[in-house]
């Protein structure tokens, strides 16, 4: 009875999200993307040092707090990029394998629950839609055409004293490298989200299982009723064992890179809020102004994917122990209620991502943002008083 709602393979309509899958995982991992992805690392890193090495040789804070905030991003992209290597070569084909043998079709209890799936999936989809409308705005106002970089970015500079009128090349290819940028910092908080929706998706499935547990008869003293629902409770119990080992693997991933990862983001954002407040004052160019305001937005919006997806993880994980409790256990059996014993102590503690007492979820992303922007104001006024 197990087999016959396991798959060997998934196809689109197994996947309410395949377009997040296509997008970051397929296309971002394909032959011609990844030397491109390369090609553009070793680009920007010999760019950052010759950046740090102009910075080191004319230092002076004007130039820090000039320029520091478009380093400290290429820093969070140039890192973002050796995390989605990691992820390719250490994680992503045995978390693959895992789905495909263990997680159940969308339809395996029928297209009235496919229906309920799709039907949710909705909400998360226009959320989505809008985060790419945002970063697109934002990869259009970093076109040339939009204004140049020379208030922003140390790079022109960099190339015009160090390459001369060869610098030109260089700057072309830095600023058309620019929407790649963009992609690359969505994808580590895109993939952590797509795994919390596939995880989201089967956790449906398991309730609606659950719920089905005693259907029909319900008789203590009736032999098939009990043996349908050991059955049924068995299937249900060692299917959350395998989604946990499937999550617990990505979980392993992200408690890895959570520490460097986060900190780095949470500097950006403190640098990005500061870099806004401070050029809200100066005599700036209204095209360098939009920009990081964008940009500030962008950075909010990332950090919602992260809460997004650790909140969504909280609740659905919490919830399969809430849907446990609705069942008649009173009306079975000493093996059946032992079951189901074992399988509510299994399910008692939702799964979290959390590190050094931190857990992700949406109190996370409101302390993070009141906490950068009490950090950008405090460097703002210290910055004021000089």
């Amino acid at each position: 009875m197990y087999k016959q709602h396991k798959k060997q393979h998934f196809d689109k309509s197994d996947d309410p999200f395949i377009n997040l899958k296509h997008v970051f995982i397929t296309y971002g991992y394909h032959k011609l993307v990844k030397y491109y992805s390369g090609f553009a690392f070793i680009f920007h890193t010999c760019s950052m040092v010759l950046e740090i090495h102009y910075m080191i040789k004319h230092f002076s804070m004007d130039l820090v707090t000039k320029y520091g905030g478009a380093i400290m991003l290429m820093n969070y992209f140039l890192i973002s990029q050796i995390v989605t290597v990691v992820i390719e070569k250490l994680y992503l084909p045995e978390l693959v394998k895992i789905r495909d043998l263990v997680f159940w079709k969308i339809d395996s209890f029928g297209s009235s629950v496919k229906e309920q799936i799709l039907n949710d999936s909705i909400k998360m989809k226009r959320k989505l839609y809008f985060v790419w409308i945002l970063f697109a705005a934002f990869g259009i106002i970093l076109l040339p055409i939009c204004g140049d970089f020379d208030e922003s970015h140390l790079f022109p500079k960099v190339y015009e004293t160090y390459f001369g009128t060869f610098g030109t090349i260089f700057y072309y290819f830095y600023v058309s490298s620019f929407p790649f940028v963009l992609y690359t910092s969505l994808r580590i908080p895109v993939f952590a989200l797509y795994g919390v929706l596939q995880l989201h998706v089967q956790i449906i499935l398991l309730n609606h299982k659950i719920r089905q547990l005693s259907h029909g008869l319900v008789d203590i003293d009736n032999v098939r009723y009990q043996e349908r629902v050991s059955q049924n409770l068995c299937l249900c119990f060692s299917q959350h064992v395998a989604l946990k080992n499937w999550l617990s693997k990505c979980l392993k991933f992200m408690k890895n890179v959570m520490p460097v990862y986060f900190c780095l983001a949470i500097i950006c954002i403190v640098i990005i809020m500061f870099f806004i407040l401070n050029n809200l004052v100066l005599n700036t160019s209204t095209h360098m102004k939009l920009r990081f305001f964008i940009c500030g937005i962008c950075s909010s919006v990332v950090l919602y994917i992260f809460s997004e997806a650790g909140q969504l993880l909280s609740d659905d994980t919490g919830g399969v122990f809430q849907v446990l409790m609705e069942c008649p256990w009173y009306c079975w059996n000493t093996k059946n209620r032992k079951i189901y014993t074992m399988f509510l102590l299994s399910a008692v503690k939702p799964l979290t991502v959390d590190w050094g007492g931190l857990i992700l979820n949406y109190n996370f992303g409101n302390h993070v943002f009141r906490t950068c922007s009490s950090y950008a104001l405090i460097l703002y006024k210290l910055r004021k008083a000089k």
